[in-house]
């Protein structure tokens, strides 16, 4: 019988195997932060997750699942991450709000860079709201949470849900970030709003002149990338 260890060893043991250094030494421009990698090509970690991953699944319960993938991310390697989340999704019908906790523990505690904290995001937390098993509000928690990782994780989680509908709702319950001296933060910040000054820009532009004056330029600057030169002279910090 499979279990949550032999896993981690086997997929252990593939990424030992395929290691490339040539690859570290190429993406790792990427990460300010540091990046603990093996170096797997994206193709073969693709063809391994298919060869095993039906085995896996037919063995492992949700929880097991959860276990597995916050093991993953604990032991820190930038490719065990992805193997947790391509697993996780795998049990879409089974998510609950009762699980985002531990979800939050992943970011609390090990999300030590911008990918591993995005992919999560991205795969899972949006997937979750969208999907009707947790609501956006289940994430005010993570708002003042002391990982900037995790609060970064909110709006990067929220983009893909807006509507012409929420969008007032969701910048009222985003402002708290908009004063975060946390850079991550800002970018992530600035990611949502020009997202959702792309789908319905006048509540955006409103919300962008309320915060000018304090919040990180880089949260402006990523969130007027794609208005024109006059339009971005709106949003410049009052002198």
């Amino acid at each position: 019988m499979i279990n949550v260890s032999d896993i981690v060893r086997e997929i252990t043991v593939f990424c030992e195997k395929n290691a490339d250094p040539k690859l570290v030494e190429k993406y790792s421009r990427y990460f300010t932060e540091g990046y603990d990698a093996y170096g797997i090509d994206q193709k073969a970690m693709e063809a391994f997750r298919e060869e095993r991953f039906p085995e896996w699944t037919s063995a492992l319960a949700i929880k097991d699942v959860y276990a597995l993938t916050g093991e993953l991310f604990r032991l820190g390697k930038y490719e065990f991450a992805g193997f947790g989340v391509w697993m996780l999704a795998r049990y879409k019908k089974e998510w609950d709000k009762s699980q985002l906790p531990l979800i939050r523990e992943w970011l609390d505690q090990y999300i030590k860079n911008w990918a591993h904290c995005d992919v999560l995001c991205g795969e899972i937390v949006t997937e979750f709201i969208r999907g009707g098993a947790a609501d956006y509000r289940d994430l005010a928690p993570w708002l003042v949470s002391d990982s900037r990782w995790t609060r970064r994780a909110v709006p990067v989680s929220l983009w893909k849900t807006i509507t012409p509908v929420n969008v007032v709702e969701l910048l009222e319950f985003l402002r708290p970030l908009t004063r975060d001296a946390e850079r991550v933060v800002g970018q992530g910040m600035g990611w949502f709003l020009r997202e959702a000054w792309k789908r319905v820009p006048a509540p955006v532009e409103d919300y962008l002149l309320s915060i000018k004056d304090y919040a990180l330029r880089i949260m402006i600057q990523y969130a007027t990338e794609k208005m024109t030169k006059e339009q971005k002279e709106r949003y410049r910090k009052a002198k």
